[in-house]
Formats: C-alpha cells, structure tokens, sequence
C-alpha cells in the first residue's frame, strides 16, 4: 500500500478510448482538501475517517463507497487505519453495454447528476456495501490492480470484466429514492426503452411531446430526472455507444457506412459528435481496440 498523493492525477488508463483507473489500496492519513478531472469511486477497505466535502463532514468507515464527482473538491480527516480502493473514471465517454440500466434511477443518481442535483440532495451519493458483496468489490479491485501489474495476455478485458461487475454490485445496492410510478413516468420509460432498442430513429422533441402529452418543460425535467439528461442528448448518447460497438462489430465496414446506420448524414459530423464523446475519432477508435494498448 502507499500513501494517497492529493495532487496526482490519472494519467494511465486501462484503455485510451475506456477512461478507467485503479490506483490499487492506499493508507489515507490525513488529505487536504483536493479535486480532479474526472469521476473518483472509493471504497473504504478498512478502517475510518472523515469524509469533507462543499456539504459538510461525514464519517464513513469500511463498507462504504464514495462517488466524487468530476471537479469537486473533498479531503479526509481523522483516519484511523483507513484503506482505500480508488478507481478514476469518465463514465460519460466509456460505451458501456447498459442497456436495461443506463436509464435505471441508481444509474442516473450515481453517475449522471450534475451539481444542482446534488445541491438539492445536500450531498454526493454513496453506497454501502453488506458482507459478501463487499468482500466481492474488494476482490474484483484486487484483481484489477493485479492485471494492471502483471499484463498478461488479456490485462485489459479482465480489467473492464471486473470493473462491470463492481459497477452492477454498486447499482443493486444504491438506495435510490423511490420514482413516483403515476402514468407521465411509466410512458417516458417506454419511450426510454424504444430509443434504446432504436438508437438510429431519432425523435423531435415535437414527437416526444406529442407522443406523451406533455409540455415541452415537463418532458424535459421528468426525462433528466429519470436518465440525468435531456431526452435529445440520450437519444444522442445511445447513438454514439451503438456506433462505437458497430465500429469493433464490423470492423470492415466503412466509417462512413456505420455513421448513415446511425441516423448521421454527413460523416464529418458523426466524426466531430463521436470525437466529442470518446476522445478520439472514429478511425482512432477502432484502431485502439483492436488490442490492449501499451
């Protein structure tokens, strides 16, 4: 184990267009107040402390998993014995294979809030992990960590295996708040699930409106509060993962062809949106994947 350095940043992730980090345990003394440029999960291994952040001072102990959001400064006090497991994440530019989750309310409350969110919350989300779900987390981050170090054949994959699995052990035990379940939700989760099943169909807001009997602003923040966004950026978000799996699922076929797949007309701006995105273009992508980069 070593000592957390405040300043350090993520510089080596497990893939360039997959923007995770395991930093592996660290002893936590005390750590001044500090921030990052991307999204910090910590579990607490063992011992306790005191967590600070803009909401105040909690104390959290082994068990517990932290969500920081990008940008947000947070320190420690007052450590007795603590461990931590750090993992450094843009969850926002990973195409992850969500599916039935990426509109779930853990998911949004989790990963998606932005910082109004949580002013009306009055804190960052957390999770607390009982007994053997814990003792799993731990060693699924032992595992990253350990692949990290040894890369073998395969490193990266078994890195991102494990991390899905840590992140669908975070999102069953989110105690989320209850969604209400009257009609105006249970319709924009239908139409949630149409747009997940048909990425390359986009619907106007026009539509949606339409489609829901709803007022431009209601459909706006009742679909945010359900998917942590607008409805035209997920309809643009799923667009872009489908995409990004095109690329490593027909690896002949052209970019320009993966792009009119996806409702894009004019490739040059698919290239310039999945840019945006992932970080890198197209091309980039595909070249990136095709083995685990050094």
């Amino acid at each position: 184990m070593r000592n957390i350095d405040p300043v350090e940043l993520a510089t080596r992730f497990v893939y360039a267009s997959l923007p995770i980090m395991f930093n592996g345990r660290l002893q936590a003394p005390f750590v001044s107040e500090h921030k990052h440029e991307f999204d910090e999960i910590v579990l607490i291994v063992s011992g306790s402390g005191v967590h600070h952040t803009r909401f105040g001072a909690e104390t959290v102990q082994a068990g517990t998993v932290l969500i920081i959001p990008e940008g947000e400064s947070h320190a420690y006090s007052e450590c007795s014995d603590m461990v931590l497991h750090n993992c450094m994440i843009r969850i926002r530019n990973i195409p992850l294979p969500l599916g039935e989750i990426y509109h779930h309310p853990a998911f949004a409350a989790l990963f998606l809030g932005d910082s109004k969110v949580h002013t009306r919350a009055g804190t960052f989300p957390s999770v607390k992990l009982p007994g053997d779900d814990f003792q799993q987390a731990i060693e699924l981050l032992d595992h990253c960590n350990k692949e990290i170090q040894e890369q073998k054949l395969g490193w990266s994959l078994n890195c991102f295996g494990s991390f899905l699995q840590y992140l669908t052990l975070l999102l069953r035990h989110y105690d989320a708040p209850e969604k209400d379940s009257d009609d105006i939700h249970h319709k924009i989760r239908q139409v949630i699930a149409y747009i997940n099943q048909h990425p390359e169909r986009t619907l106007s807001v026009t539509q949606l409106c339409r489609k829901l009997g709803l007022s431009e602003s209601t459909l706006f923040r009742r679909f945010k509060q359900t998917t942590g966004m607008s409805a035209l950026e997920y309809q643009l978000t799923m667009r872009l993962s489908r995409a990004a799996s095109l690329l490593m699922e027909e690896k002949t076929l052209p970019i320009n062809e993966v792009a009119l797949q996806m409702g894009f007309n004019d490739s040059n701006y698919f290239a310039k949106l999945f840019r945006s995105r992932f970080n890198c273009s197209p091309r980039e992508y595909r070249k990136f994947n095709r083995a685990p980069l050094e």
